[in-house]
């Protein structure tokens, strides 16, 4: 049977002259270079802690002072020990080192910078002055200091140099000082 339909088609195409025209045509390939823009979804996250704050519990404070002649220098340290070259009457008790109390987040810390000069304190009375001089701070605030459930205590010292009586007649001498407390 195969072989029928194939003289059918030979003596069709051979009687009626049908002719069949092959052509390639010619494939032009479109693009455009694609251009691709990377769009990366980060996370981002903030961490809100308490408010850093320091808190002055006790001043820096040397003591009621009677002086024999001479001057005197008394140096207060940030433990809180007192110690005095020159001859005064070393019965009062109420001196101290300052402390402040460093509150803030937990684990966070802190580094404080003290006077790095002297102070002038002033007897309002008579305006005679005494200096504070030889600043000091406990290990913590010099090398900073961790927070641990965020509360952190620090000391401060200085020396005292009372002139003599002439120099630094009795009375009040008050004055202020500053320290930074920088937050880590």
């Amino acid at each position: 049977m195969k072989k029928v339909v194939f003289y059918i088609i030979f003596l069709f195409v051979f009687f009626f002259g049908v002719s069949i025209e092959l052509q390639a045509q010619d494939i032009e390939l479109m693009y455009e270079p694609a251009y691709v823009s990377p769009v990366a979804h980060v996370e981002v996250s903030a961490r809100i802690i308490k408010m850093f704050q320091a808190t002055e519990f006790t001043p820096l404070n040397f003591g009621k002072v009677a002086l024999n002649d001479a001057g005197v220098q008394i140096e207060i340290t940030p433990t809180g020990m007192r110690k005095v070259s020159g001859s005064i009457d070393t019965k009062d008790k109420s001196y101290s080192p300052a402390r402040y109390y460093i509150s803030g987040g937990n684990l966070t810390s802190c580094k404080v910078q003290i006077p790095n000069e002297p102070i002038i304190l002033t007897n309002f009375r008579d305006s005679k002055t005494i200096v504070v001089s030889d600043w000091s701070a406990d290990y913590y605030a010099e090398n900073g200091t961790g927070t641990n459930d965020g509360l952190q205590a620090i000391t401060l010292g200085a020396t005292l140099n009372v002139g003599s009586k002439a120099d630094n007649p009795a009375g009040v001498y008050d004055g202020t000082y500053d320290i930074t407390f920088l937050y880590n």
